[in-house]
């Protein structure tokens, strides 16, 4: 059985089509629309490998939708997704999970009408723990994730026969958090499994086998990103700085009889902790297309079978990572990038190392040439490389004075970060925008004219397009059209012939309108999958810029991004839109710092906020760094250079407990702590 991809079809009875969402293309469909429930759903409890209870919701064969109400991203609904076509139908019934859990002793927490608390809750597609612990099971095993928090997916439980398809589909959300997938979980699965994963939710662990079990799959392997959208995807323990996980093969009981491939789409800058394919055995080939992703751990192939590693260039690195290579391998961006042989290694055309990379084999016996042989070399502007005495070529910036300038257009043009040496004098490119003249590049405190020399600075920056508006201006004559409308390089929402005017816009995901909403009205929107806009005074829809109002709605300024002025303070509404006009929900990283936007798409102003285990203070919008933060009663706390809250460590001489809290009996005076704070 092989996977196949198919963008745009219309899918006949016979085909059994995984998509995205109601307006997606098509994204993965099975070869044979043979789905076989046995049973029906139920959940059992039962102690894991690790000696743990477990909550385990056995699906026998059903296909589910997973969702959030977003409410609380802790809460999770499921469905039986009775159409086995990967959407939420009408005719689709909720999963009491609650009453299931009951029936077998076991309390499930619930959210009035938003779902249960499945954070221990792991689901298996087919098999068992009782009788059915041994079994044979033939139809193909679908599951869709929207969102929520889920323990753990597996496709079938030990010792289960499986044959037919696995297919895991996610639908890009940022809500919620799956701690790991095991594609096959354990005996024998005769298919292939593929599982498509973007969005931001973080996918703690992947597998496409299992993790820990004895497992043969006797069929082909694929973990990938969307193939039309993109947006980026999360293989780790955080969306921002992973310190575990990734995408995995399999644990070394893993046999896969067919390809492993790993393949993200160019552009989409995927976050990753590991990649490894080196503990399972695969008796196919193993592929890996990075593209421009993130890598916080290593990278490390297979040694008992050919790989090829394709990508768009690895965008940064960690300066902890390590590409492990083989004899076989080829990293390949768009030639060739490394051919490691026993006769030496070539480096075409370019190595795009923004951190540090270690390159080295795992063959002790083959013995790296020199440096002087390499030869095709065409390293990234200012990266060297060495050879060391420990075997291992080390790829990175050319020395400490190297500073990495980042170039955020505000659109979809993506320019090269440039590697340049810090007091150079340097020119920096000029995009282009329709319908905008550049108006030079936007450190957050100054803009620098286009074709001016810019000094590197001491430290890597990121610099921010700042664009002026060229158009001739809007018209007010009718039209017979409804929805979004351009119109000499600006954009206009109609409705009923006109076009929309000093309002907030909303549409669902097909761009159909829902409603208008006066400026000083916005609220959180009842369908969490709606998109807003904003439409100006003159109609134009705003467009990569920032929105302020008054309280009352006026409208009191909009600035390009890279010029946002901090003088607006918690009695204004200040809004977000992209390069598309859609308003900015929940976390933004723009003009070199962290922005959150609420459920009604305003931006915070001042106040606390936990991600994982850390926490961070927000003020005047953004978050602090490298400061002191202090409050009433003596309460003093410290952000690190990331913005974390410490604990437990001495910063400037004073004790940080385990709160973070430094408790001051000299700097506890309310008009010492007013005046430090201006």
């Amino acid at each position: 059985m092989k996977f196949k991809r198919m963008i745009g079809i219309i899918l006949s009875s016979a085909m059994a089509a995984v998509l995205v969402s109601g307006s997606y293309a098509t994204e993965i469909f099975a070869e044979s629309d043979e789905f076989n429930e046995e049973g029906n759903i139920e959940m059992v409890s039962h102690t894991n490998a690790d000696g743990e209870e477990e909550y385990a919701l056995l699906l026998h064969g059903h296909s589910i939708f997973i969702d959030t109400s977003r409410v609380d991203d802790t809460y999770t609904k499921i469905y039986d997704d009775k159409n086995h076509n990967g959407l939420l139908d009408s005719s689709d019934p909720e999963i009491d999970i609650k009453s299931l859990g009951e029936e077998v002793g076991i309390d499930i927490d619930s959210y009035p009408n938003n779902g249960y608390d499945c954070t221990n809750v792991v689901i298996y597609g087919v098999g068992g723990f009782n009788d059915d612990y041994y079994s044979e099971h033939t139809g193909n095993v679908m599951i869709t994730y929207k969102g929520g928090a889920i323990k753990g997916i597996v496709g079938s439980t030990g010792g289960c026969e499986q044959t037919g398809d696995f297919i895991f589909n996610t639908m890009g959300r940022d809500t919620g958090e799956v701690e790991f997938i095991e594609g096959a979980g354990a005996g024998t699965w005769n298919g292939d499994i593929t599982m498509v994963i973007y969005g931001e939710t973080p996918f703690h662990e992947v597998y496409g086998g299992s993790k820990n079990a004895e497992t043969i799959v006797n069929g082909n392997v694929m973990i990938r990103s969307h193939e039309t959208f993109t947006i980026a995807g999360v293989f780790g323990d955080s969306a921002y700085s992973p310190t575990s996980g990734g995408v995995y093969a399999g644990g070394e009981g893993t046999t896969i009889n067919g390809d492993f491939e790993f393949w993200i789409q160019p552009n989409q800058e995927y976050t990753i902790y590991d990649l490894d394919s080196s503990k399972a055995t695969i008796t196919g080939e193993v592929k890996y297309t990075l593209s421009a992703s993130h890598f916080y751990g290593d990278v490390r192939t297979n040694d008992k079978a050919d790989a090829t590693i394709k990508a768009g260039g690895i965008s940064t690195c960690n300066e902890n990572s390590v590409i492990y290579l083989n004899k076989d391998v080829v990293i390949d961006p768009s030639d060739t990038v490394i051919e490691y042989s026993r006769y030496g290694i070539n480096i075409e055309p370019e190595i795009k190392a923004l951190g540090t990379v270690i390159v080295k084999p795992t063959d002790e016996s083959i013995v790296l040439t020199n440096a002087d042989s390499y030869k095709g070399v065409n390293l990234l502007k200012n990266t060297g490389y060495v050879l060391n005495d420990q075997n291992e070529i080390v790829i990175g910036r050319a020395n400490k004075d190297v500073m990495m300038i980042t170039l955020e257009t505000g659109t979809s043009q993506m320019l090269e970060p440039q590697l340049e040496i810090k007091g150079d004098a340097v020119k920096l490119p000029k995009p282009t925008r329709s319908g905008y003249e550049f108006a030079g590049w936007s450190d957050g405190t100054t803009t620098y004219a286009p074709g001016s020399d810019y000094t590197v600075p001491e430290a890597d920056v990121i610099l921010t397009a700042v664009w002026k508006s060229v158009s001739s201006g809007s018209s007010s004559s009718p039209t017979s059209s409804n929805g979004f409308v351009n119109k000499k390089g600006e954009t206009y929402f109609y409705e009923k012939g006109k076009p929309v005017q000093n309002g907030f816009v909303v549409v669902n995901d097909k761009d159909k309108l829902v409603e208008t909403i006066k400026p000083d009205n916005m609220e959180e929107l009842s369908d969490s999958d709606y998109k807003a806009y904003y439409a100006k005074p003159d109609g134009t829809v705003a467009k990569a810029e920032w929105i302020v109002l008054d309280k009352n709605g006026k409208l009191i300024d909009t600035l390009p991004l890279g010029e946002f002025k901090k003088q607006y303070g918690n009695e204004y509404k200040v809004y977000l839109a992209d390069t598309n006009g859609k308003l900015i929900r929940s976390w933004k990283d723009t003009e070199n710092n962290w922005y959150y936007f609420n459920a009604d798409f305003s931006a915070k102003y001042e106040y606390w906020q936990a991600h994982y285990e850390d926490w961070y203070y927000f003020d005047n919008y953004s978050y602090l760094k490298n400061t002191w933060h202090a409050t009433d009663n003596g309460r003093w706390y410290y952000l690190d250079a990331e913005g974390k809250m410490v604990r437990n460590q001495w910063v400037d001489g004073c004790w940080i407990n385990e709160l973070g809290i430094y408790w001051s009996p000299i700097y506890s005076d309310p008009e010492f702590i007013a005046n430090y704070k201006q």
